[in-house]
């Protein structure tokens, strides 16, 4: 690919005001704030050792945490790189925060984490009329799909879609995007798919950054939304499901055998959402009255429970971090965590991919200390 035109990257520019001459704010929908987490059960003890986000992230070790401002913007003659869904402004640039998930290695967008410039072809299409951003780079996951963009296709659902505003999304959309698309009930005819080449766009609506880690009280409306109009209404049973990532190959529970014994016997479903349908892992999560799994894209399910559901997630030693945690507080369940014990790991302080998927054991009495404490056991 033959590249072109030199971008600089911005250093959160969108949040300084800087360039501001080349957008506007077409909505803000949530000012920047602090929320407060639910008092965790007291499960487990912290360990005195963390995983990469633990030390760049909002800890475990506080209620408060901050929470990203949401706003909506609007801009001309912008510039889409691909499926990692970066915009490129008129006067060549980026905002740093848009590089947020986009691999290293990508097909279009080649520079290190530190990188103040890079270079991108020339457009090879263009789109004219208003068109609606629904995506990020971080669109394959499923957590960050269903916290950080499901909401926004629900904005763009109630807020944009009569107005005659089009849908953007990656052309190598994944299942699950696509399930919920349907369950949107979003028209194929106002959706456009981009492939993996710079796209024009005449002018381009598109949602500001943020993670799950501290997503915006907005977000939650939207996701409040999206379960009023489009998903049933359930019933909670009295049974408990235990969220089984034996499908995948990274974070594995080492004696799940022995843990999924354990719960089975109170009753627990055991369930693995990776081969589960949409549909299927909402219903599981939102019939259930406790959930017990890995840390993991699943347990973004937990959206979908029912207000007093218990929650218990494990981790492995080196991978604690609070997002779950957050989006449980926001939906009012009953939060918990146990921590594993991890091998092998002497990296885990200084390097991610040393630390953060590594295997792991749980304390089979610990975790039925905790189920006592839950008035399950």
């Amino acid at each position: 690919m033959k590249h072109s035109q030199k971008i600089d990257v911005i250093q959160h520019a969108l949040d300084n005001g800087i360039n501001d001459h080349e957008y506007e704010v077409y909505e803000l929908l949530q000012a920047p704030g602090f929320y407060e987490r639910v008092q965790p059960y007291p499960c487990d003890i912290l360990p005195q050792q963390f995983g990469y986000w633990f030390h760049t992230g909002p800890g475990l070790a506080s209620n408060l945490t901050p929470t990203y401002a949401h706003k909506i913007y609007s801009t001309n003659e912008a510039r889409i790189l691909g499926t990692d869904g970066v915009v490129v402004y008129k006067g060549d640039w980026i905002d740093s925060m848009s590089l947020n998930y986009v691999a290293e290695d990508s097909v279009n967008v080649s520079l290190g984490r530190e990188s103040t410039t890079f270079s991108i072809p020339a457009s090879q299409r263009f789109l004219r009329g208003d068109y609606f951003l629904g995506f990020n780079s971080s669109h394959k996951n499923y957590a960050h799909w269903t916290t950080d963009q499901l909401p926004l296709l629900y904005y763009y659902k109630t807020k944009l879609m009569e107005s005659g505003v089009r849908l953007l999304l990656p052309g190598n959309a994944t299942s699950f995007l696509q399930q919920y698309v349907e369950l949107l009930n979003i028209p194929k005819s106002v959706i456009d798919y981009i492939d993996d080449s710079v796209v024009a766009v005449q002018r381009l609506i598109y949602s500001s950054s943020f993670s799950f880690d501290s997503i915006p009280p907005s977000i939650i409306k939207l996701i409040d939304g999206f379960k009023k109009d489009c998903l049933p209404d359930l019933a909670k049973s009295k049974k408990g499901i235990f969220v089984s990532r034996k499908d995948t190959s990274v974070r594995t529970l080492l004696n799940e055998e022995a843990i999924s014994k354990i719960l089975s016997s109170e009753g627990f479903e055991v369930i693995v959402p990776g081969r589960m349908s949409v549909n299927d892992q909402i219903s599981a999560f939102q019939s259930a009255d406790c959930v017990i799994g890995t840390h993991g894209a699943a347990l973004a399910n937990l959206m979908f429970c029912r207000p007093e559901t218990q929650v218990i997630e494990l981790f492995p030693e080196y991978t604690v971090s609070p997002h779950f945690w957050m989006l449980a507080s926001y939906f009012g369940l009953k939060y918990g965590a146990i921590f594993g014990t991890s091998f092998d790991q002497d990296v885990a302080l200084t390097d991610q991919s040393g630390s953060w998927e590594g295997s792991f054991v749980i304390n089979a009495e610990t975790l039925k200390k905790s189920l006592r404490l839950l008035g399950r056991g």
